[in-house]
């Protein structure tokens, strides 16, 4: 905070629509059958992301195998500075789409008929 103010150095928030672009396009070509929905968290205070898949069925290995893959794709789009701290998720959930937690947004979701 000292330096910001001595130097005149202006912090800038990552914006919604930054992260929605780098997370949709992270995503292309990872989307497989038991993804259900996938949202994201971002505290910009912190500088923490959280990206969370929900599975049809209980998580694998490849599956957060896919997740970190995708969080690296996603991160190479900002400044290391731009994040503090980074966290992967895989839930199972057979919960209705509305009852999830979406936490700041859904990046993606699959239609599903219940």
């Amino acid at each position: 905070m000292f330096l910001q103010v001595l130097f005149n150095i202006s912090v800038m928030e990552i914006n919604r629509e930054e992260i929605l672009l780098a997370l949709q396009s992270s995503l292309i070509g990872e989307i497989y059958p038991a993804i259900r929905v996938v949202v994201y968290k971002y505290i910009p205070k912190n500088k923490h992301f959280v990206l969370r898949y929900y599975l049809d069925r209980e998580p694998t290995e490849e599956d957060n195998e896919n997740v970190e893959i995708v969080m690296t794709e996603f991160i190479s789009n900002f400044k290391y500075s731009d994040f503090d701290k980074i966290k992967e998720e895989c839930c199972y959930s057979d919960e209705l789409i509305s009852q999830l937690d979406i936490m700041d947004g859904i990046v993606y979701c699959r239609k599903e008929y219940k």
